[in-house]
């Protein structure tokens, strides 16, 4: 089903939007912090480079590419994460240096939610596995093959012969 595909792409956001928060907040009270804490904050910056960087290439129409997106980011959140509970841990009871981190924590469970979400889609989905994704682009591809001929720029066998061979369909000739 697209919807669960979409509310994983809208926790894939908000997710790295938490993220991204998490590092201002740490930042902000970074001046409180020893420079161990500090090294901390700034290797959670590089990690948001990088899982910022995985998302956009998650969404990209490469399959290698998104590939290489999920793995970035997951490093990104993981690594991120086990910074964060190091902030907690160190930090104790001041609330305001660890505000950041516990946006962190957050922003990693949003994002095993999305995961969650894309694993639902798939086991909804796994069962109408003998439907082939590249149907919608045959479909398309017919209908433009239907404008040629209804504007006259193709024959009638022309379109029935690219309609089999794209529907993958046997011809009447191949049936007998």
């Amino acid at each position: 089903m697209k919807k669960f595909r979409l509310v994983s792409n809208i926790m894939t956001i908000v997710a790295i939007s938490l993220f991204m928060l998490s590092i201002v907040l740490s930042a902000i009270s970074a001046s409180l912090m020893d420079a161990a804490l500090l090294a901390l904050i700034e290797v959670n910056l590089v990690l948001i480079a990088c899982a910022g960087i995985g998302v956009f290439l998650m969404f990209a129409k490469n399959e290698t590419a998104r590939k290489l997106g999920n793995g970035m980011t997951v490093v990104g959140f993981l690594t991120g994460l086990v910074c964060a509970l190091g902030i907690v841990a160190a930090t104790g009871e001041e609330d305001d240096i660890s505000i950041g981190a516990i946006v962190l924590i957050v922003s990693f469970v949003v994002f095993v939610l999305h995961y969650a979400f894309l694993l639902v889609d798939y086991l909804l989905n796994r069962n109408s596995a003998n439907l082939d994704p590249n149907d919608d682009i045959r479909i398309v591809r017919v209908r433009e093959w239907k404008a040629l001929l209804e504007e006259g720029i193709i024959s009638e066998e022309e379109y029935e012969e690219k309609r089999i061979q794209l529907l993958g369909i046997k011809s009447k000739d191949n049936k007998k």
